[in-house]
Parts: C-alpha cells; structure tokens; sequence
C-alpha cells in the first residue's frame, strides 16, 4: 500500500511539472506574438511617417511650381 502511494504521488508530481512546462512554453509564445505585432506596428508606423513626407515635400514642390508662375505672370504684365 505505501509502496502504491508513493508510486502515485510521484505521478502526480510529474504531471504537475509537465503541465507547468507547458504553460510556460505557451506563456513565451504569447510574448513572442506581441513582439511581432510590436514590430509590424511600428514598421506601419514609420511607414505612414514616410508617407506624410513625401507628402508634404510633394505639397511644398507644388507651392513653389505655383509660385513661379505668378512671377511669370507678373514680369509678364510689367513688361
């Protein structure tokens, strides 16, 4: 009997210890899931930053085209 109880106990230990092992290989591949949805966020981020430059240097290019227009068109009329 004691002999029988112990072989148990030692089971159960066992099953314990696995269950704690898979929870932790489950807790480190959450972790490294939101690393990557960090990353793949902040790479959009910077992304969309890009964007909104080449944007507005587009815009100011723009402004400036317009510009010297009108200076065309000034002369234009002095002359």
């Amino acid at each position: 009997q004691q002999q029988q109880q112990q072989r148990r106990r030692r089971r159960r230990r066992r099953q314990q210890q696995q269950q704690q092992q898979r929870q932790q290989q489950q807790q480190q591949q959450q972790q490294q899931q939101q690393q990557r949805r960090r990353r793949q966020q902040q790479q959009q981020q910077r992304r969309r930053r890009q964007q909104q430059q080449q944007q507005q240097q587009q815009q100011q290019r723009r402004q400036r085209q317009q510009q010297q227009r009108q200076q065309q068109q000034q002369q234009m009329h002095l002359s």
